[in-house]
């Protein structure tokens, strides 16, 4: 029927609405991850995400700064190739610090963009996809239950129209037995009359004959 056609057109533009807003919320996350290289040097990882090797590692050369940075007090004096080993190890270490801070802000910041374009895309996918879901499975509910409907429709109107021909023949054959018991009653009914009739015209006949045979 056209109820059924209408409810399996709107069944494929929901599933094609379906495919389509999965493929955009996919295509946005690969844009958004596909952009955390460039823009993860823009942000700060806050203290709490800072891994503890990396920030213990901060707290030791801090300390041996310090204590290098403090002048020597009365006769106390570092000697002149200490001085320099001293001097390239700081520097190692500020090296080594800085280069582990920026890969921990990198890592830590590439953590955090990742997950919130991830928490974004399921906020996206949460919000687009469950609507068009819902009035998918109702249609197609919908769909079901109209072509069991109709399926029941067609078997009980199938089987009204036989019982309707079954009870239309009956009477038929009711009303011609009877017709056919009323024709032969009264035929039986025209013979006895004709019966009595021609009994009537002897007797009538018989009675002339002796009222003349009287007379006479």
């Amino acid at each position: 029927t056209n109820d059924v056609k209408m409810l399996q057109k709107l069944c494929f533009y929901a599933v094609l609405y379906i495919v389509f807003a999965v493929s955009l919320d996919a295509f946005h996350v690969a844009m958004l991850l596909s952009t955390t290289t460039i823009t993860h040097g823009f942000r700060q990882a806050p203290i709490a995400l800072v891994p503890k090797r990396l920030m213990a590692r901060r707290a030791i050369s801090c300390f041996s700064m310090q204590n290098d940075m403090e002048e020597p007090k009365g006769n106390e004096q570092v000697p002149k190739g200490n001085e320099q080993l001293l001097g390239s190890n700081n520097a190692d270490i500020q090296k080594s610090d800085k280069v582990s801070k920026d890969d921990g802000d990198q890592k830590d910041d590439k953590i955090i963009l990742v997950s919130d374009v991830f928490k974004a895309g399921k906020a996206i996918v949460g919000f687009v996809v469950p609507v068009p879901a819902v009035v998918a499975v109702y249609l197609a509910i919908n769909l079901l239950l109209w072509n069991k409907i109709d399926a029941v429709s067609i078997d009980v109107n199938s089987r009204i129209e036989s019982s309707y021909k079954n009870i239309n023949s009956r009477i038929e054959s009711s009303n011609k037995n009877i017709n056919d018991n009323i024709n032969e009653k009264f035929e039986k009914i025209s013979l006895s009359m004709e019966k009595i009739n021609g009994r009537v015209f002897d007797n009538k006949a018989e009675i002339k004959y002796i009222e003349g045979a009287l007379k006479s």
